[in-house]
């Protein structure tokens, strides 16, 4: 039932953002629906979309009341994969709000546009951090 609710609360805010009316994104609900994107997007996201190469590193931070970072790590060999822990250093960080980070991820903003508004700042290298936003659709 776990992607039911991942569902309602993604379809809650796409009809939000329909009205002119974003809102719930935090809570207990929201804080549920945003916590699946990491492990399941954000690997394939760095290390298949946008081709990020071996010994990179991607942190994405999240900003606001209830904030998430979360970091990719691609090995040299195999797919790239969550990290347990947040490298001091990394390749890239791109930091957002929860409303671009989940527009970002369920392909209802393109990278190009949020990057253009100023909604992410990428730290770190700027043509892999653009490339990995604008590749960060991975559920539409």
């Amino acid at each position: 039932m776990a992607i039911r609710v991942f569902d309602c609360w993604y379809h809650d805010q796409d009809v939000r953002e329909a009205l002119g009316r974003p809102g719930f994104l935090d809570g207990p609900v929201a804080d549920f629906a945003v916590a699946r994107i990491p492990p399941r997007g954000l690997p394939f996201v760095v290390g298949k979309k946008a081709a990020a190469p071996a010994g990179t590193t991607v942190v994405f931070e999240v900003t606001g009341a209830s904030p998430l970072v979360a970091a990719v790590g691609v090995p040299p060999e195999g797919r790239a994969v969550l990290l347990d822990d947040v490298p001091a250093d990394p390749t890239v960080r791109a930091t957002m709000d929860r409303r671009t980070f989940t527009r970002l991820a369920g392909g209802r903003w393109a990278g190009a546009r949020a990057l253009a508004e100023g909604r992410v700042r990428i730290e770190g290298d700027e043509a892999l951090g653009r490339r990995v936003v604008e590749q960060m659709a991975y559920t539409i």
